[in-house]
This record gives C-alpha cells, structure tokens and sequence, in this order.
C-alpha cells in the first residue's frame, strides 16, 4: 500500500476537510469573517501592536492613530469599544508577547490592512485549529493500533480489528462537536495556535523513540515550548515539569548480560540540558530584548506581574478563583493621578505598574494565606469545566484515556501526563478565566478521551467473551 493511501492519511484528510468546513460555516454565520478584532479581549491589543510593526513603527501600541482606528470606528460594534480612549505612551511596549502580532504584521505586509486582510487572519486561525483537531483524530486512531499491536493483546473479532478506525471517529466528533474551542476563531487571539502547538508536541512524542540515546526528541520539545512560550508567555510555567520529566527515565538501557530492557527510575542530565539549551536559544533574544526595554530584569515583560494581581484578589476569591480586572484597574488610576506620570514612556508606565502589582500581590497573600488552597482548587474546578453533562462525560473519558495509556504505553503516556500536570500546577498557581487556558489542551483531551472510550469498549468486549460458554 502506498504511503499516500494509510489509513492514517486518510483520517487526516478527513478530519482535516470535516474540521475546515464546520469552523469556516460557524465563522460565517457569526458574520465576522472581515470585522476588526472584537472590542472585549486582547485582540485589539495585538492588532495595535503589528499595525505599528508593518509600519515600521517598532513593537508599540498605536491607540491615537486615526489610521488605526479608522476600521473599528467604521465597524457595526463601533460603540463597544474602549481602546479610543486609551493613552499613548510612548516607546516600545512589553506587554505582550510576539508571535501573534508578528503574524498579523507579515499578513499587512502581504494584504492590505482591512476587512480582506482580517479575513485572511480568520482563515488561518481556521486552518490552524482544524489541523489542530486532525492531529487529534490520528493520534487517537495510532494509540488504539498500537495497544491492539501489542502482544499481551490478542484480536479475535472484527470489531476489535476496527477499533483504531472507532477511535478516530470519536476524536473526530469531539472535534466537530466542541462549540467552546470554535469561538476563538472570530477573533485575534492566540488559543487556535497554542491548540496546534500542543498537538504538534503530541505529534512529536508519539513519533519520536523514548530512548535517551535519541536527544533529537528533547531538542524537538526545547523548540515547540519556546515558540509557544513566545506565543503565549504563561507556558513558560510548563518548562520546569518538562524539564523534570526529561531528567527520570523509565527505561534504561540492557547491560551486556541483560537480554531485555528494565524498567527502572534513573537520573539521566543530557535530555533536560538538550531541552534547556534548545528552548534558551529561542527565547534569550526576546527576553534580552523586554530586559533592556525595562531597564530591569523582566524576561517576559511587564504584563505578568498587572496580572497575576487579578488572580490574587477578593474579587477571584468570591467568583470561583476567575481573573478579575478591577485590581488593575485601580492601579491605573493610581498611576494617573501621579502627575509625572503623563511624561512617562511606555516602559516607565509598565513598570510602574508591575511593581505595584507585585507589592499588592504579596500583600493579599500574607493576608489571606489560610485561602490559598480554597483557591487554588476553585480555579482548578473553573479550569476543568463547565459543568455540562457532556463536557464531563468526555473529560472523565480523557482521565481514563491518560490512565490505561499510563499502564499500555508508559513512554508515551508520561509526556502526556507532564503536559497535563504542567497546565494544572500552572492553573494552580497562577489564575483562570472561565476555562479559557485549557483551550490549548483540547487536541490532547479529544485524542485521550477516544483512547479512553475504545479501550473501555474493549474490556466490556472482552468480559463478555470470557463469559460465552466454550464449545467442547
């Protein structure tokens, strides 16, 4: 069989055309295919960002612009939005990082900033949650051949030959079905592309031999986390799991009197060094960049310190442990009624603002230390939802899925395992937004929870065939 007609190809190409279509309809029947980002979120943020960067402005806001505020003052939500209000400050912004106004920027570069030039973003951020989800559908559809491949697992009936393709189609309903994921794609938001990187991760884990004499594997994860983290800078909280993770290895190698491998915990320092190296090598110029910006050490920039105050505040207390603006907010005005603060530079203001915040921060949490751990588990709770029947029910599947892939695939499994463990601490510690951060895990929860339903149909198949009366 040629390599073009696998059944691995073949769920892909379908997956990748069913996704492509239903993300382009749900996009078109919301009527925004060509509308500026929309005004609550940070995508007029990014898009201010790369209009200042295709116009050779540097990395900067362009708020007072009238070039820039020509599309949204011309939009049918024009009344929505307040970043006409915002101040210029002047000088380059660290708020945020570059990936995604870079992005936007190569696209004016190539289409005329407008409604096409919008549209254009939109496909893209279309095709990159759809080839998002089908990674997921062949990764579920490589999990299950591999389980049934193995020979603890002997095959005796047709469905169970099936099993891989049932699989798949679960991954692929998921996908389709998943209205919370879709919606990121009416706007310029970062979630449809940190989505493909985690399933491109995925990718590169179940491709990749477990072997530490194979390092290329650990430079592949050095170079996707840096890209994201680039992307998105809360990731950056993922590397100190991964590089853990990278560090113990299950399976050492035979020694010469040995005839198979054991499996036992050992300390190995080249794959997390790899890892280490390869992401350092990514991001050391952009956090050198944001540090000589700053005038202070602040690697990723000033916006992380404003926001973990709205994850440290009786407002996230009282609402589930969600991010609340408000404490910033009140910084703001703080800021503004220093009157040298109006001759101050971008830099200067986001600093001030981060100091603040980070002074507010350890404040709140010397004074409410007996509820860090109330929220820290309603931010978890507020991660892992809603609360709808369905959602649980493929979530629980996903649990079950990373469980027996635990016990059938440990190698693969355990990256798995780091990826979720990653996210939660991160979740923990930091803040949430109504479910918002686990956009980027859904990939890896469809593929999980198609493993997870497969594997149980399994089982159910095979209690029931042990229970047949054997025919002498």
């Amino acid at each position: 069989m040629n390599a073009i007609d696998t059944p691995t190809t073949r769920w892909f190409s379908l997956a990748l055309l069913c996704l492509l279509t239903l993300n382009a309809l749900h996009l078109w029947n919301s009527g925004l295919w060509t509308a500026p980002p929309l005004p609550h979120g940070d995508g007029p943020d990014y898009e201010s960002i790369a209009y200042s960067i295709a116009n050779a402005q540097g990395f900067q806001f362009a708020w007072s612009e009238p070039q820039w505020q020509a599309p949204y003052r011309e939009s049918s939500l024009a009344e929505l939005y307040n970043q006409f209000d915002r101040h210029d400050w002047p000088g380059p912004t660290t708020s945020r990082p570059p990936l995604l106004p870079l992005l936007i920027a190569s696209i004016y570069q190539c289409v005329p900033r407008g409604p096409f030039a919008f549209a254009t973003l939109r496909a893209l951020s279309i095709f990159a949650l759809s080839l998002a989800g089908a990674f997921a559908v062949i990764t579920a559809h490589s999990w299950t051949k591999a389980r049934l491949q193995q020979p603890n697992n002997a095959t005796t009936s047709q469905l169970e030959n099936h099993l891989p393709d049932l699989a798949a189609s679960v991954a692929l309903i998921l996908a389709a079905a998943d209205r919370t994921i879709r919606r990121y794609n009416t706007d310029f938001l970062t979630e449809p592309w940190a989505a493909l990187g985690v399933a491109i991760l995925m990718v590169i884990l179940l491709n990749s031999k477990p072997s530490p004499q194979h390092l290329s594997r650990y430079a592949s994860i050095g170079i996707w986390l840096a890209l994201m983290v680039l992307l998105r800078s809360l990731l950056i909280f993922w590397l100190p799991v991964l590089l853990l993770f990278a560090a113990f290895q299950t399976t050492k190698p035979p020694t010469p009197n040995q005839h198979e491998q054991t499996r036992k915990l050992h300390l190995n320092w080249r794959p997390p060094a790899l890892l280490l190296a390869t992401f350092l090598l990514l991001v050391t110029p952009w956090w050198i960049r944001n540090c000589y910006v700053l005038n202070a050490f602040m690697p990723l920039g000033a916006q992380g310190p404003a926001s973990l105050r709205g994850g440290y505040c009786d407002e996230a207390l009282a609402d589930s442990g969600n991010w609340n603006p408000s404490p910033e907010q009140s910084i703001q005005s703080k800021l503004d009624s220093i009157e040298a603060s109006k001759t101050w530079s971008a830099a200067q203001r986001e600093l001030a603002l981060a100091n603040q915040a980070t002074l507010e921060t350890i404040q709140w949490i010397r004074h409410h230390a007996n509820d860090l751990p109330t929220l820290a588990w309603r931010r978890l709770i507020t991660h892992y939802g809603p609360s709808r029947v369905d959602h649980i029910l493929w979530k629980l599947f996903a649990l079950l899925g990373l469980i027996l892939l635990l016990k059938h695939q440990p190698e693969t499994a355990k990256w798995l395992l780091a990826l979720c463990l990653a996210d939660a601490l991160s979740i923990a510690i930091l803040y949430e937004t109504g479910g918002r951060f686990l956009i980027p895990l859904h990939p890896l929860l469809y593929a999980l929870a198609a493993y997870g339903a497969t594997q149980t149909l399994l089982a159910m198949l095979s209690i029931q065939r042990s229970r047949m009366p054997r025919i002498p």
